[in-house]
């Protein structure tokens, strides 16, 4: 019997709680890649800044998640995405909250479906280790950064509803923006038929 594709599983509502690609969805996915126009060319990051900001994998709330499609692979993409919209758009604050938020944003999900609250659990989680991460990223935290890291992280999932009137999405709005679109643009990884 043929093992069904993510993408039959997803039209058929039936994703299982952890996914991983596998070759027929690629293939959907490539097949309807979308046209776009011509535009400027955008420089990708060095490698170097990546391999920096690579979270360890204990950060991970299971171990299976890794691998899957919110895993390592996953949040590199959105901490690269929030590089590039960073060089585009014009951002005040520490770039390095950014690409920590990006990297940590999906670390204490439990699954790949829709785990309502990961949001909250990866900034509370990012919270209450801040100093290991600052260590393990070379980077010094001034509590202004951990509130502003947090928030970005915890917003990331909300419905942007939710977001108008909160004083934290006002404060640091420009920041989640960002997150949220760096997310958003690496959902190619599954063909969206909800």
């Amino acid at each position: 019997m043929k093992k069904e594709s993510l993408f039959e599983l997803a039209e058929r509502k039936k994703l299982p709680l952890h996914q991983f690609i596998d070759g027929e969805t690629v293939k959907w996915v490539i097949k309807n890649k979308p046209k776009f126009g011509k535009t400027g060319e955008l420089k990708l990051p060095s490698r170097k800044i990546l391999k920096r900001f690579i979270p360890d994998n204990s950060w991970f709330l299971q171990a299976k998640e890794i691998d899957s499609i919110h895993g390592m692979r996953h949040i590199l993409r959105v901490a690269v995405n929030a590089i590039l919209i960073v060089k585009k758009y014009f951002y005040e604050k520490r770039i390095e909250n950014l690409i920590i938020a990006a990297v940590i944003h999906d670390i204490r999900r439990k699954n790949d479906k829709d785990d309502f609250k990961h949001g909250l659990r990866s900034a509370n989680w990012f919270r209450e280790n801040a100093t290991l991460v600052g260590k393990k990223f070379n980077v010094e935290f001034r509590d202004e950064d951990i509130k502003e890291i947090y928030w970005l992280i915890f917003s990331h999932e909300l419905p942007r509803a939710d977001l108008k009137e909160n004083k934290n999405y006002c404060r640091f709005r420009r920041g989640i923006d960002i997150i949220r679109i760096a997310d958003a643009l690496d959902r190619y990884r599954l063909p969206k038929t909800k």
